[in-house]
């Protein structure tokens, strides 16, 4: 037996020892475990309040997604007059309705992906309602694979008169994500893949350029051999998915094969190169709709060389994408300018215009004036727009492990802003990223 004063020492030697092991050892662990369920809370409070925010004040009365608006979603839509006139221009560029059919397309992937982690019915009705406003905008005009930029439909069916391979780029993406899900009704898939196959048919028959009104006819284009090469194939390969007509195989593997540009490569190994650093300039949201479909020809293909390509192309992307995130560091905090929603002063710079030339030198002589009197439209282009699209574009790359090694890169850019505090909707593409980190 011990003795007293020996079992008190024991006593007090043990419960020291258990002392000392629960404060260097178990808090620490109970601390960096509230510490990650706080960096869990905060992650998902964050992607939920962008996903708050685009429905807030971005998705209009039709489902289509527009540009910019003030704090309070405050607005001002062009009327049917100004469409029909083209105001500010008749390309629709720097009107808050610009890119209806492309950002529309290309949110796809975050709703899409939201919804596939949650399952809850009401997100599985905003994908459901932005596909019923991407075919709204493919169907207000009588000219087949004509992809409308906004619409205003409460006074008169109007909508300005060029789309562009951006707006059909993301179009056709995002229409494509959605007859990849589970929500379309028979009905709605049906209608979706006979409209995809008709805007198909109309872009090739004109060498793949995009269909635009009269007088304008084209503007834009899938055949250039560069970025688009992506929206080319893509398009062909899902025609294919659909009709399983060997016409659109033997056309997605010859136009694949064709050279040109100033290295006369194929469209295969321009894609390989990858993207982002295509035009050596750091405009990575310009390449998006590309960047989303060069992922999902890498999902579709079989083959196992051309996989590989597309694989090496991501890869690329993401990695030259990786200079951007770092224009997010730049953004002012203590920014105080605001945006004025009121785009009819550049006006003052239309003239009529009859062809996409003309339209382009009207916009560009407006957007010179719009800069000058709106810096803060210049601030959310370079360190909102640019960063975060490059983080879209990194999150694209199929390899997961290396997506997460890349993890802290990418939360930096989603803890720079207040999303309530932006003017534009440059911030939607976040949505898509958050949710792939966690696959």
């Amino acid at each position: 037996m011990f003795s007293t004063s020996t079992h008190k020492f024991n006593y007090l030697f043990y419960r020291t020892v258990i002392f000392s092991f629960f404060v260097f050892c178990i808090l620490p662990l109970t601390s960096c475990q509230k510490s990650a369920n706080s960096v869990s809370a905060t992650s998902t409070s964050t992607v939920d309040e962008i996903n708050s925010e685009i429905w807030r004040r971005y998705i209009d009365k039709n489902y289509i997604f527009n540009d910019y608006k003030d704090l309070n979603g405050g607005v001002i839509y062009p009327t049917v007059q100004e469409y029909k006139d083209g105001k500010p221009n008749a390309t629709g560029w720097w009107s808050p309705t610009e890119n209806g059919s492309m950002f529309g397309g290309l949110y796809m992937d975050g709703a899409i992906k939201r919804w596939e982690h949650t399952r809850k019915p009401e997100d599985s009705l905003k994908v459901r309602n932005l596909a019923s406003g991407l075919m709204l905008l493919a169907t207000v005009s009588s000219v087949e694979g004509f992809f409308a930029r906004g619409y205003n439909g409460s006074d008169g069916n109007a909508y300005y008169p060029m789309s562009s391979d951006d707006q059909a780029g993301g179009w056709i993406y995002g229409m494509w994500r959605y007859l990849e899900t589970t929500i379309p009704t028979a009905s709605e898939r049906t209608n979706i893949e006979n409209k995809i196959i008709a805007a198909s048919k109309a872009m090739v028959s004109k060498n793949w350029g995009i269909p635009a009104e009269p007088p304008f006819n084209v503007r834009g284009s899938f055949a250039p051999f560069d970025y688009r090469a992506a929206r080319l194939l893509f398009t062909a390969k899902i025609c294919y998915k659909i009709t399983k007509d060997s016409y659109w195989n033997n056309l997605y593997l010859k136009t694949m094969a064709e050279t040109g540009g100033p290295l006369k490569e194929s469209r295969l190994q321009i894609l390989a190169d990858g993207l982002a650093s295509q035009a050596k300039t750091t405009d990575t949201w310009h390449n998006s709709p590309s960047f989303a479909c060069l992922r999902s020809l890498w999902e579709l293909e079989e083959d196992t060389a051309i996989k590989e390509s597309y694989r090496k192309g991501l890869e690329t992307t993401a990695t030259n994408a990786l200079a951007s995130l770092k224009k997010a560091g730049y953004y002012p905090q203590n920014d105080t300018n605001s945006l004025s929603i009121d785009w009819r002063p550049m006006n003052k710079f239309w003239k009529v215009q009859t062809s996409p030339a003309q339209a382009d030198s009207v916009a560009y002589a407006q957007l010179a004036d719009w800069m000058k009197r709106q810096p803060r439209r210049s601030t959310e282009v370079a360190y909102v727009r640019e960063p975060i699209f490059a983080a879209w574009a990194i999150s694209l790359a199929p390899d997961k492990k290396v997506l997460q090694s890349r993890k802290n890169d990418l939360m930096a850019v989603f803890n720079t802003y207040k999303f309530n505090k932006l003017y534009f909707v440059y911030f939607f593409p976040l949505e898509a990223v958050w949710w792939r980190l966690q696959e």
